[in-house]
């Protein structure tokens, strides 16, 4: 395993996650939904797995631009084509955890989740 450049003390806070998942519907008569997109500190909510949210926040609000929206595919990209994962979280399971979040009104999918 590689090891990961240090983490910049400068972030921000207002980056946003947006990531695909296996599509659902809200309702009867409802498009389906089949990506989201939550506030970076959505991933520092305590049903999200810990400390792999964390770590992965630090990911994504290193150097970024205030109101930046980072696909999953990005942050991949920056870990070496995803073979850093490792040693940051399991995305999948912390993207799982916001879905539901998201999905069961515990978080509002464009600001962080209370």
């Amino acid at each position: 395993m590689t090891e990961l450049e240090p983490i910049p003390a400068a972030r921000t806070a207002k980056a946003y996650l947006l990531f695909a998942h296996e599509p659902y519907y809200t309702g009867p008569g409802a498009r389906e939904i089949n990506t989201t997109v939550v506030a970076a500190n959505s991933l520092l909510h305590p049903q999200v797995q810990q400390p792999d949210g964390i770590r992965i926040h630090d990911r994504l609000t290193q150097g970024r631009k205030q109101r930046e929206i980072v696909p999953l595919a990005t942050l991949t990209h920056e870990l070496n084509g995803g073979a850093d994962w490792p040693a940051v979280g399991d995305w999948e399971v912390v993207t799982a955890d916001l879905l539901q979040l998201v999905r069961f009104g515990h978080c509002d999918a464009l600001s962080a989740c209370s």
